[in-house]
């Protein structure tokens, strides 16, 4: 029987950049993202509507405790009423004409409606392109650098 020994050199060299390579695109990621986010959020204090101008200051990225990523938006209750809008609420009371098929609607009470202003969504549907582009320039230089390019 014949055998056949094999030696492979270099294996220590490229674990060791696999490992910087980890350490370097999970970097990378998270500037793109904070880059990306930073769009987001420019936009959104862009597009809000401004009485105020309270909540287009009140616009911020934080971090999302639960799992790490990036959050855009405002901690004023009534940025969510800006957003989506309003009914006028109260209570609807219907009845039925006597006689007839036919119903009418009473509304007693409630607020005003607010039509939506959608300025969070618009912002990050907008910036979802440059989030991409942001991780991927970020993973481009940490690539290139890990490779020594």
């Amino acid at each position: 029987m014949t055998r056949v020994g094999i030696v492979v050199e270099g294996v220590d060299r490229a674990l060791a950049q696999f490992a910087r390579l980890e350490v370097a695109t999970e970097v990378a990621v998270k500037l793109g993202t904070a880059k990306g986010a930073g769009g987001v959020e420019a936009r959104a204090k862009e597009l809000a509507p401004v009485l105020s101008g309270d909540l287009q200051r009140s616009i911020h990225t934080k971090l999302d405790p639960k799992d790490g990523g990036l959050l855009v938006g405002t901690d004023l209750y009534y940025g969510r009423f800006q957003e989506y809008g309003t009914h006028e609420g109260g209570v609807v009371t219907r009845t039925r004409v006597p006689g007839t098929k036919q119903r009418t609607r009473t509304r007693t009470g409630g607020t005003q409606h607010i039509p939506p202003h959608p300025f969070l969504r618009p912002a990050a549907d907008g910036g979802a392109g440059d989030l991409k582009e942001g991780i991927a320039e970020a993973l481009t230089v940490a690539i290139r650098g890990v490779a020594g390019l």
